[in-house]
């Protein structure tokens, strides 16, 4: 959501202007020697700039987030002036002012002395009838925004921003987690220029910027962009909003919470409520699955997880041996396969926002049955043959009987154990002789029948 629109130089806002200091009816315009000083036309291009109030509440009105801003393109043809190295002084400079239109100049912010202003920095401004035009250095063609401080007719502040090319507007995508810390997704409208930097301003647990925010500058190529910001404490609200600046990541560090603020180019802070996202813990994991099976099956636990932030960091245990399941989503399955009979229980659920729950319970005991082998008793003479098995750890299944001594599966008269029938061929009992105990048969054959 793009919170400035720049049109011919001015800034519109896209819902109600608040009040400020300076009377919003004679709005802050900038005039100098590219312009000749002129103060027409009014309130139609980049002369007159347009008020704004960045990442503010109407709690905090006066915490220098009420600006007035405007950017200005310099070219050699076809910008709003052309390139100028202002020295400053009466008649070579510029300066910001503000008054009704019989008097636009009743209202002055300039130097006291000669001199120029610096870029890319925030500059002191005093407000008098006299002093010195501001002097700045506007030689090369670009964009330069400049940015004042609302103090009301009070001395104050001007941050002036160079950028090659127009500011990029920013916009914030989204917020997620990566390893615990908190990625802010961003977007730009077109490729930065070199220096033109993008930020995410934060602050834990209230959302109010006039005091204890921190800044992570963001990473990316083209427009698209992310930052990361450190871990934060579990059970926390955190505020942010994004924007660009031409400042570098040590100056904003070194500014006031109100320089951080003026120094903006262009910014994303959800209409002055800002963006933020919860640090909490999940408050309820609970596991169950338990189950009997033959060892070498697997079996599912699960559990179910109340709160926090998805994906989970899950760490169980099996009473010996602790495991962990990342990116893990409640009430997902989890395979286990224990050796033996085993008893599984929570050690810890991480969210995503690195918050460790509370809450945990629940156990599921697996229990593992042995398998055993069963052979086929084809002839149903209770005895197996070795030729097919099955294991089981559940009895034996239907045909299949724990003994394997079976010499002829085909028939149910033979049989370890089994009568021997004389003379008729076969090892009725399996003891691997042929009619033993029988008489044996002997022929005698007479020489006279030869």
């Amino acid at each position: 959501m793009k919170k400035i629109l720049l049109l011919g130089g001015m800034f519109l806002l896209p819902y109600l202007i608040q009040a400020q200091n300076i009377f919003s009816g004679e709005p802050v315009q900038w005039v100098g020697r590219p312009n000749g000083y002129s103060t027409t036309p009014y309130n139609s291009d980049y002369r007159t700039t347009g008020y704004r109030k960045v990442s503010t509440t109407t709690n905090n009105p006066l915490d220098g987030r009420g600006q007035w801003a405007t950017t200005i393109n310099v070219q050699s043809s076809g910008g709003n002036i052309t390139p100028d190295n202002m020295p400053g002084g009466g008649g070579a400079g510029w300066l910001l002012i503000s008054g009704p239109s019989s008097n636009r100049f009743q209202n002055k912010w300039n130097f006291s002395g000669v001199g120029q202003a610096a870029l890319n920095a925030i500059n002191n401004i005093t407000r008098q009838g006299g002093g010195q035009d501001m002097g700045l250095n506007m030689g090369t063609a670009g964009y330069y925004t400049f940015v004042m401080r609302d103090a009301g007719y009070n001395n104050s502040e001007v941050y002036i921003g160079y950028t090659a090319s127009e500011p990029v507007t920013v916009s914030h995508l989204g917020q997620t987690f990566s390893n615990g810390q908190p990625v802010i997704s961003i977007s730009t409208s077109n490729t930065p220029s070199a220096g033109e930097n993008i930020y995410v301003r934060y602050r834990a647990g209230t959302n109010d910027f006039t005091t204890g925010t921190s800044l992570v500058q963001a990473t990316g190529v083209g427009t698209s962009w992310t930052a990361t910001l450190p871990l934060q404490n579990c059970n926390t609200t955190v505020y942010y909003y994004v924007f660009t600046s031409t400042r570098n990541l040590a100056g904003l560090n070194g500014d006031t919470e109100q320089n951080r603020s003026l120094a903006t180019l262009r910014y994303d802070d959800r209409f002055g409520s800002n963006y933020s996202f919860s640090i909490a813990q999940s408050s309820a994991a609970v596991l169950s699955g338990g189950a009997t099976i033959c060892s070498g099956d697997s079996s599912a636990l699960q559990v179910n997880i109340t709160g926090g932030v998805a994906p989970y960091t899950l760490v169980y245990t099996n009473g010996t041996s602790t495991f962990t399941v990342n990116n893990y989503v409640s009430n997902t399955a989890i395979n286990v396969s224990p050796a033996s009979t085993s008893t599984f229980s929570i050690v810890s659920v991480t969210g995503a926002n690195g918050c460790a729950g509370i809450g945990n319970s629940g156990t599921a005991m697996i229990t593992v049955n042995e398998n055993i082998t069963y052979y086929a008793d084809n002839d149903g003479d209770g005895f197996g043959s070795l030729a097919v098995t099955q294991e089981s750890c559940t009895g034996a299944p239907e045909g299949f009987v724990l003994d394997s001594s079976d010499c002829d599966d085909t028939n149910n008269t033979i049989f370890p154990g089994a009568a021997e029938i004389c003379y008729d061929g076969l090892d009725n009992d399996c003891d691997g002789i042929i009619d033993n105990g029988c008489t044996p048969i002997v022929s005698v054959v007479l020489p006279n029948q030869c």
